[in-house]
């Protein structure tokens, strides 16, 4: 693939109509999209800006997992927003942003995808996508929160441990061009975050049980083991155990089978 080209990427999100990625920050190299976004949201900058990279150095997921991903293959960007959200919603924006993503990348594929619980996107077991959401706090407020994605689009796959294992676009057979996939991302994700902010998860939550990777799956999630029951209205996981009771699962490393 080649370097990602600005001036296509504006003409389709305006074809579309979004008007997130207006104020696109490119750089080639960088140590991660989400500390650029991070200490422009600290700096004051406003919201709508979208940071986008070829190479990153550091590079995390969720949990400071790494992220490595070869240039000019996918996409590696941040979305820094101010939405009116209380610090007790800012855990299942995740999920909203998951459904982002959904929207986006069903549609050129076959595969069927799945939003795993509480930040990837998956198609059939192999992830396609990661999510890192961060914040910052104005007293009892939230400031501002950035949205940190990597999404797998050519053929040359990130490398990730032999027990995650990943998949691309391009690997089930979508053509589609970076700058496609992130203009479309601009209106999706707009759209999704605004409805969250409206209702949390209330809207969002029968779309989130169909689409939804770890329900009536076999769980282990730090040490419980259980069967995915589906999501609460606050975005915690539901574990049904052996004696058939439920408990919330609000933060926690998950594992099929």
């Amino acid at each position: 693939m080649s370097a990602f080209d600005e001036q296509r990427f504006h003409a389709l999100r305006r074809e579309l109509g979004a008007s997130l990625g207006t104020d696109l920050r490119y750089a080639y190299e960088t140590g991660s999209t989400n500390d650029d976004a991070m200490h422009a949201l600290r700096a004051g900058a406003a919201g709508g800006a979208l940071y986008v990279a070829e190479l990153q150095h550091l590079g995390r997921g969720r949990r400071g997992s790494r992220w490595h991903a070869p240039p000019g293959e996918h996409l590696t960007c941040s979305f820094l927003l101010r939405p009116p959200l209380q610090p007790a919603r800012l855990s299942a924006l995740s999920l909203a942003v998951g459904l982002a993503l959904h929207d986006v990348c069903a549609p050129l594929v076959a595969t069927r995808l799945t939003v795993k619980w509480p930040n990837d996107l998956l198609a059939g077991e192999a992830k396609l996508a990661g999510i890192l959401v961060e914040s910052s706090l104005s007293g009892a407020q939230v400031g501002g929160v950035v949205i940190g994605l990597g999404l797998n689009v050519g053929a040359t796959l990130p490398p990730l441990d032999a027990a995650r294992p990943c998949t691309s676009l391009r690997r089930l057979g979508s053509e589609v061009s970076r700058e496609q996939v992130l203009a479309t991302l601009c209106l999706t994700l707009d759209e999704r975050v605004r409805s969250y902010c409206r209702a949390g998860l209330t809207e969002l939550l029968p779309e989130l049980r169909r689409h939804d990777a770890l329900l009536d799956k076999p769980l282990r999630v730090d040490g419980r083991s259980g069967v995915g029951a589906g999501l609460d209205a606050t975005g915690a996981l539901l574990l049904r155990d052996e004696q058939g009771a439920l408990q919330r699962v609000t933060s926690g490393h998950v594992e099929l089978g």
